[in-house]
């Protein structure tokens, strides 16, 4: 592209279909904000998930502030390839791969990258044997396999927990996780393009950083950067950059880590992380020193 970048026309996508909606209009509306702040012709565009309204769309370069199903699962990036309308984030592949929290773990663990022990359900009558067969014992968390922002996931403490939180976990998706429980510190690490923002601590006043502490808890107490000693940020650090190339994430992403009695393990990888007010990227950046509008315009430049 030969414009300028406060020459084009700017769509911040937001909205979709899934469960994370809600989140997702208010990134659209943060970051369409953050857009104009920056003095980019930026207009926020709502979607209801259609493919349609993406094959209709009119712009220079689309910022996707769509979180879950058909945002952050490739959908909507493929859709922007065929129309060769540059996009913000990483490419198709990676996020089918980083949405699909099975094959991720699964390449990870193929990249010597330490990630918990699971197994894969697709009714909750599996769920017994797919524990025994995977080593499996409570505590255990269950969540559904392609979702996000911690949306029905339940921690199951013993196996009369279990069908329930299967249950919770199915209605969302066609498959479910389970997952060795992880007790320790919550941390997460944002990279945006090659840099790594500072490491973020999470801790939650409820039992875990489930839907609400992420994005109604105010109690929540975010520490950046954490703290923590000087060779085992770094290790954190190392961690999180070889699992975005692992997945092959690229210009923005946030790796989240549970550091317990066994060392740092990733939970998951994001590819389009919140851009909210209880966001923890926009938190990373602005202790690096990155003012919201300066975040929104080096996310944007990422893709053109």
């Amino acid at each position: 592209m030969t414009k300028d970048i406060y020459e084009i026309d700017v769509a911040v996508l937001c909205g979709g279909r899934g469960a994370e909606r809600e989140i997702s209009l208010e990134s659209g509306a943060a970051v369409t904000r953050g857009l104009l702040d920056a003095g980019v012709r930026a207009r926020k565009l709502e979607l209801s998930g259609e493919e349609s309204e993406v094959r209709a769309l009119k712009c220079d370069a689309a910022f996707i502030a769509l979180h879950g199903e058909f945002g952050e699962d490739g959908g909507v990036q493929a859709i922007l390839e065929e129309l060769k309308i540059p996009y913000t984030g990483s490419r198709v592949k990676a996020s089918a791969l980083a949405m699909d929290k099975d094959a991720a773990k699964r390449l990870l663990r193929a990249y010597g990258i330490p990630t918990a022990d699971w197994a894969v359900i697709t009714t909750a009558r599996e769920a017994q044997h797919a524990m025994d067969a995977a080593g499996l014992l409570p505590p255990v968390v269950v969540k559904p396999v392609s979702r996000g922002s911690s949306v029905g996931t339940s921690i199951v403490r013993d196996y009369a927990e279990m069908w329930e939180a299967a249950e919770k976990a199915l209605a969302l998706d066609e498959r479910a996780m389970i997952e060795t429980f992880l007790a320790g510190r919550e941390l997460t690490v944002a990279l945006l393009g090659d840099r790594i923002l500072p490491v973020i601590e999470i801790r939650p006043k409820q039992k875990f950083y489930d839907y609400a502490a992420k994005y109604a808890d105010d109690a929540t107490e975010f520490i950046c950067p954490a703290p923590l000693a000087e060779r085992l940020y770094s290790e954190i650090e190392s961690i999180a950059l070889r699992s975005v190339k692992a997945l092959g994430v690229e210009q923005l992403g946030r790796v989240d880590i549970i550091l317990g009695e066994d060392g740092p393990q990733v939970l998951e990888v994001n590819t389009i992380p919140g851009f909210t007010a209880h966001s923890l990227v926009p938190l990373a950046a602005r202790t690096a020193g990155i003012a919201f509008p300066e975040l929104c315009l080096k996310v944007l430049a990422g893709c053109l």
